[in-house]
Protein backbone atom coordinates (compact mmCIF):
# COMPACT_ATOMS: atom_id res chain seq x y z
CA UNK A 1 0.00 0.00 0.00
CA UNK A 2 2.76 2.33 0.97
CA UNK A 3 4.48 1.58 -2.24
CA UNK A 4 1.35 2.08 -4.49
CA UNK A 5 0.45 5.61 -3.29
CA UNK A 6 1.72 8.98 -3.86
CA UNK A 7 4.31 9.34 -1.05
CA UNK A 8 2.95 12.56 -0.25
CA UNK A 9 -0.57 11.48 0.18
CA UNK A 10 -1.34 11.61 4.38
CA UNK A 11 -5.06 11.66 4.68
CA UNK A 12 -6.30 7.95 6.03
CA UNK A 13 -9.73 8.79 4.02
CA UNK A 14 -7.62 8.83 0.50
CA UNK A 15 -5.31 6.13 0.82
CA UNK A 16 -8.48 3.95 2.57
CA UNK A 17 -10.22 5.00 -1.02
CA UNK A 18 -7.50 4.00 -2.99
CA UNK A 19 -6.23 1.00 -1.68
CA UNK A 20 -9.01 -0.66 0.64
CA UNK A 21 -10.79 -2.86 -2.04
CA UNK A 22 -7.26 -4.07 -3.23
CA UNK A 23 -5.36 -4.68 0.06
CA UNK A 24 -8.50 -6.50 1.49
CA UNK A 25 -9.36 -8.92 -1.62
CA UNK A 26 -5.12 -9.35 -2.16
CA UNK A 27 -4.49 -10.15 1.62
CA UNK A 28 -8.06 -11.86 2.85
CA UNK A 29 -8.38 -9.48 5.26
CA UNK A 30 -11.78 -8.48 7.49
CA UNK A 31 -12.49 -4.99 6.66
CA UNK A 32 -11.16 -3.38 9.97
CA UNK A 33 -8.14 -5.04 9.16
CA UNK A 34 -7.87 -3.14 5.53
CA UNK A 35 -8.76 0.02 7.31
CA UNK A 36 -6.86 0.05 10.07
CA UNK A 37 -3.58 -0.68 7.49
CA UNK A 38 -4.73 2.92 5.77
CA UNK A 39 -4.69 4.48 9.02
CA UNK A 40 -1.20 3.09 10.01
CA UNK A 41 0.00 4.16 6.40
CA UNK A 42 -1.26 7.65 7.03
CA UNK A 43 -0.12 8.08 10.53
CA UNK A 44 3.19 6.54 9.84
CA UNK A 45 3.34 9.24 6.99
CA UNK A 46 2.31 12.39 8.79
CA UNK A 47 5.05 11.49 11.31
CA UNK A 48 7.39 11.09 8.96
CA UNK A 49 6.49 14.07 7.82
CA UNK A 50 6.99 15.83 10.40
CA UNK A 51 10.65 14.77 11.33
CA UNK A 52 11.39 15.53 7.57
CA UNK A 53 11.94 11.83 6.55
CA UNK A 54 10.68 9.79 4.47
CA UNK A 55 9.10 5.91 5.71
CA UNK A 56 11.28 3.50 4.89
CA UNK A 57 8.93 0.81 5.16
CA UNK A 58 6.26 -1.63 7.09
CA UNK A 59 7.40 -5.04 9.05
CA UNK A 60 4.85 -7.37 9.79
CA UNK A 61 5.65 -7.32 13.65
CA UNK A 62 2.41 -5.88 14.83
CA UNK A 63 -0.34 -4.59 13.71
CA UNK A 64 -3.02 -1.97 15.20
CA UNK A 65 -6.36 -3.53 16.95
CA UNK A 66 -9.53 -1.80 17.58
CA UNK A 67 -12.27 -3.00 19.64
CA UNK A 68 -13.67 -5.19 16.97
CA UNK A 69 -10.63 -6.69 16.17
CA UNK A 70 -9.18 -7.25 19.69
CA UNK A 71 -11.85 -7.68 22.29
CA UNK A 72 -10.37 -8.53 26.20
CA UNK A 73 -12.57 -10.88 27.81
CA UNK A 74 -12.36 -10.13 31.73
CA UNK A 75 -14.73 -12.44 33.06
CA UNK A 76 -12.75 -15.72 32.01
CA UNK A 77 -9.28 -14.07 31.22
CA UNK A 78 -8.91 -14.49 27.71
CA UNK A 79 -8.73 -12.90 24.33
CA UNK A 80 -10.97 -12.86 21.20
CA UNK A 81 -8.51 -11.87 18.22
CA UNK A 82 -10.04 -11.45 14.41
CA UNK A 83 -7.39 -13.02 12.22
CA UNK A 84 -7.81 -13.68 8.58
CA UNK A 85 -8.87 -17.48 9.12
CA UNK A 86 -11.98 -16.39 11.61
CA UNK A 87 -11.81 -15.21 15.29
CA UNK A 88 -9.82 -17.14 17.56
CA UNK A 89 -10.46 -17.44 21.63
CA UNK A 90 -6.95 -17.69 23.58
CA UNK A 91 -5.77 -17.49 27.15
CA UNK A 92 -3.87 -14.65 28.42
CA UNK A 93 -2.02 -14.56 31.78
CA UNK A 94 -1.68 -11.33 32.64
CA UNK A 95 0.69 -9.12 35.14
CA UNK A 96 -1.71 -7.10 37.27
CA UNK A 97 -0.56 -3.88 36.62
CA UNK A 98 -1.88 -4.68 33.29
CA UNK A 99 -5.00 -6.68 34.06
CA UNK A 100 -5.63 -3.17 35.95
CA UNK A 101 -4.83 -1.29 33.18
CA UNK A 102 -7.10 -3.07 30.92
CA UNK A 103 -10.13 -3.12 33.48
CA UNK A 104 -10.02 0.79 33.91
CA UNK A 105 -9.80 1.21 30.09
CA UNK A 106 -13.50 -0.58 29.44
CA UNK A 107 -16.08 1.39 29.37
CA UNK A 108 -17.69 1.89 32.68
CA UNK A 109 -20.99 -0.64 31.41
CA UNK A 110 -19.17 -3.28 30.69
CA UNK A 111 -16.25 -3.75 33.92
CA UNK A 112 -17.57 -6.95 35.29
CA UNK A 113 -19.57 -7.79 32.43
CA UNK A 114 -17.04 -7.86 29.65
CA UNK A 115 -18.71 -10.18 27.45
CA UNK A 116 -16.75 -12.25 24.38
CA UNK A 117 -18.09 -14.23 22.03
CA UNK A 118 -16.21 -15.93 18.90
Amino acid sequence: MNEHTAPKLTNKIAIQSLTYQTIKSQFNLVANMAVRACARVAANRKAAKQKGKPVKGFMPSSMDCDKDLFRFCEHDSTVSLATIHGRERVNWTLDKKIYFFLLLSLPLGKIGSAACSL
